[in-house]
């Protein structure tokens, strides 16, 4: 499905802009939030390995729950890289649909 930009009102494309830098501007908190995340993670398994190594018997139980929770972590990292670059790309989109149409109705 596609919009037809050329038909919206200024009123109409400028809430499409609004919405659009509302998205990116979420989508930069998410990502800002999974590095937080990995970076927790990374710490955590740190500091579990430094204390699991006075205790050797459950090093390795606790080292294998730490890595499960750190891939875990990168997954929903990616998947939020994911997104984000999917919504920039339907932004640039519209965008550029907006110009096309506004320089095109221009020329009329």
């Amino acid at each position: 499905m596609s919009t037809n930009w050329s038909e919206m009102s200024v009123g109409e494309l400028r809430r499409e802009l609004s919405s659009a830098r509302t998205t990116v501007t979420e989508l930069r908190e998410k990502e800002e939030q999974a590095f937080a995340d990995v970076d927790a993670a990374i710490d955590s398994a740190m500091e579990s390995s430094r204390a699991q190594s006075e205790n050797p018997s459950n090093e390795e139980f606790a080292m294998e729950r730490r890595r499960r929770e750190a891939n875990a972590l990168k997954l929903k990292y990616e998947i939020s890289i994911a997104e984000s670059n999917k919504k920039q790309v339907e932004i640039r989109e519209r965008i550029e649909a907006l110009k096309a149409g506004s320089s095109g109705n221009s020329n009329n």
